[in-house]
């Protein structure tokens, strides 16, 4: 018994070459086809597509805000109660145009943007990272941008209607401001 002891004490002692085994990971041809190292990294990818969709059409609503901003300042200062009504319609038509914008369904902003969507949860290593939903609507849940019920008949509807523009931009310049954090904060997560 002790003989077999002493054999496998004197075999000789294979050392693993660190650097050998380590070049050989490198090689491994899944992880050149991306197959391993990308994995992780789509749904930061997915997501980061969805914040740049969600930031372009946050800008095009804030654009469509301020064109409706347009006749209800004219309006302020409008004597006739015809021509109210028809800056009324001016300002219906441009708000109307913000709910137009994600009806297409292959929109990527939809996760983020659309009434109702849930809270988007990207996978990083040892963690989750929420983005919350902002929904881009004239409902009261998003912009608050509601239909002139007076056509603009009275100066009280028109204050009114210039309050709710004013923070419907506020509304989505903050959007844009945490969405661009977001985007900002996956970008250096992609990249490391």
């Amino acid at each position: 018994m002790f003989a077999a002891l002493k054999r496998k004490a004197q075999a000789p002692v294979q050392s693993t070459d660190l650097t050998e085994g380590l070049q050989r990971a490198l090689r491994n041809p899944a992880r050149e086809e991306g197959v391993a190292g990308d994995g992780p990294r789509e749904p930061i990818r997915q997501a980061l597509s969805a914040l740049d969709a969600a930031l372009a059409r946050l800008e095009e609503a804030g654009s469509l805000v301020r064109q409706a901003a347009r006749p209800v300042i004219e309006a302020a200062s409008e004597t006739d109660p015809g021509q109210r009504a028809l800056l009324a319609e001016r300002f219906d038509d441009a708000r109307q145009k913000i709910d137009t914008l994600l009806t297409d369904e292959d929109e990527p902003a939809r996760p983020l943007l659309l009434a109702g969507a849930g809270r988007l949860t990207v996978q990083l290593a040892g963690a989750s990272y929420i983005i919350s939903p902002f929904p881009l609507s004239t409902a009261e849940s998003g912009l608050d941008l509601p239909p002139p019920a007076e056509a603009f008949a009275t100066h009280t509807e028109i204050a009114d209607t210039l309050r709710r523009v004013e923070t419907a931009l506020e509304r989505v310049a903050r959007a844009m401001e945490v969405y661009s954090e977001d985007e900002a904060f996956l970008r250096t997560r992609l990249g490391g």
